[in-house]
């Protein structure tokens, strides 16, 4: 069995197997790529590609964080291939890659910032079955919703009422950068990097609520897999909670995924499933199973 290090060049071949393979996710060239070579930790020789007469059948991305965390977070095989041993011996090789880095244990997916899923969908039942009998055990579980945007989603009212209270609520300029990654520094430092996505992007994907210049609250879309529709992450600060403010922040949020021409958002890795029913009548509909094993 050939293992390679995969290559930019690869990239449609990729795009392809993922499609093939990956049937719950939305798949596109553009997301492959940030899965992959856009990674913050990416590193060669933790992307590995298995051929079969020269052509590209499985793959398996992974990388170690700076506490020395593994993680496999992408990984497909065709579907003409699979039960042939090409992602155990992805799997198995990039153990020994890992291990020899000094990582301690390995994680499946759920890496932030710049993950697919935050998990294994249990529907991948090939994929269940290979890190079982790996040796990984299962360790948590995670739900994504889905919300319809053929609703009201308008704001007026609640920002007006927000106004009486002090509070602006607009979408995010430069001069609002520093302020909103101190609030992120020190309430969720590890959504940084899906909100300088969201400034990045044009519009500005970032919705904030403002006390003066200070930013309170803030609302993140397609600051991760971008173009299919993705919210989130979203925060208000603890001093400000209790007012509506993420309610507002929201919907703002969906009014411009529906502008882009989607008919339903994604609202990966929920915590509150009750407030995205209540304020948007989203749902569960997938749910992910997040698998380890130490070193």
């Amino acid at each position: 069995m050939d293992l390679k290090p995969i290559s930019y060049e690869d990239l449609p071949a990729l795009t392809e197997i993922a499609r093939e393979s990956l049937i719950y996710d939305k798949i596109t060239a553009s997301i492959v790529r940030e899965k992959i070579f856009e990674e913050p930790y990416y590193r060669p020789d933790f992307a590995l590609k298995a051929l079969h007469d020269g052509h590209i059948v499985s793959f398996m991305v992974g990388h170690v964080d700076d506490e020395k965390t593994a993680w496999i977070k992408v990984f497909a095989t065709h579907p003409q291939f699979r039960r042939q041993g090409y992602a155990k011996a992805l799997l198995k090789e990039l153990e020994e890659r890992f291990r020899s880095d000094g990582a301690k244990k390995i994680r499946t997916m759920d890496c932030v910032p710049n993950y697919l899923s935050a998990g294994i969908d249990p529907r991948y039942t090939e994929a269940v079955v290979l890190f079982e009998r790996s040796g990984y055990t299962k360790v948590d579980d995670r739900v994504d919703m889905l919300c319809p945007l053929d609703q009201d989603l308008s704001t007026e009212q609640e920002e007006d009422r927000l106004a009486r209270m002090g509070l602006t609520v607009r979408r995010i300029t430069e001069t609002d950068r520093d302020s909103l990654f101190d609030m992120v520094a020190k309430h969720w430092p590890g959504w940084r990097y899906e909100c300088e996505n969201g400034i990045k992007n044009n519009p500005p994907s970032v919705h904030i609520a403002l006390d003066g210049d200070r930013v309170v609250a803030f609302a993140v879309y397609d600051g991760n897999n971008k173009g299919i529709g993705w919210f989130g992450p979203m925060g208000t600060d603890p001093e400000y909670r209790g007012r509506k403010i993420g309610e507002v922040l929201l919907k703002r949020c969906l009014a411009d995924i529906r502008s882009l021409g989607h008919t339903e958002a994604i609202i990966p890795w929920v915590g509150p499933i009750s407030f995205y029913l209540n304020t948007v009548n989203a749902h569960v509909y997938r749910v992910f199973w997040v698998f380890e094993k130490n070193l």
